[in-house]
């Protein structure tokens, strides 16, 4: 795409931008988040997955990695705004090859940045719902792709969200996906 340069904010003109700065910047221009702020892996970390949260005023992009540990991993969450995160089940045995395991994982990223206590799948579907949306349009509030296996989760994703719909902590909802107020 071909912007001339006095259309590109004076500050992407800048030679350093702090990520504070650029994430202010695509969020007042509708610019989604892909990640390019993620801190740099740790030697040995592999990425596993990369969750997108697609949230007014919220947007932000979740990497789950793991590490060889023993016979295990070790797991960790960063994100593109140095938040701080903590994995349930820090540590646990490689199942790199499973998808399913890899969603429920997702969901035991934990932050106190994050709007509910909750885990990240979970947080963001509470978030979504408390917004008004519909069923559909909570569920697509968050885009998960798996790194490793180089495809999205939806299935797997779609999953934890119907176990969420059906179950939610806090909002009682009808049969047909309305929120009770």
């Amino acid at each position: 795409m071909n912007v001339p340069l006095s259309r590109v904010p004076a500050v992407l003109r800048r030679e350093n931008i702090t990520a504070a700065e650029y994430v202010s910047i695509a969020r007042a221009n509708r610019w989604p988040l892909s990640g390019e702020l993620l801190p740099d892996l740790l030697p040995g970390e592999i990425e596993q997955a990369r969750l997108l949260w697609l949230l007014p005023k919220d947007d932000r992009v979740i990497s789950l990695r793991a590490r060889p540990f023993r016979n295990g991993a070790l797991w960790r969450a960063v994100d593109d705004a140095g938040n701080d995160y903590r994995v349930r089940g820090e540590y646990t045995s490689w199942v790199a090859s499973d998808v399913i395991f890899l969603a429920r994982k997702l969901d035991a990223i934990e932050s106190d940045s994050l709007p509910f206590p909750l885990g990240a799948l979970s947080a963001c579907w509470e978030a979504a719902s408390r917004l008004g949306y519909a069923k559909q349009a909570v569920r697509d509030s968050i885009v998960v792709r798996s790194i490793t296996h180089g495809r999205a989760l939806r299935d797997e994703v779609d999953e934890e969200f119907e176990f969420f719909w059906n179950g939610a902590p806090y909002l009682p909802r009808t049969g047909d996906g309305e929120v009770i107020q």
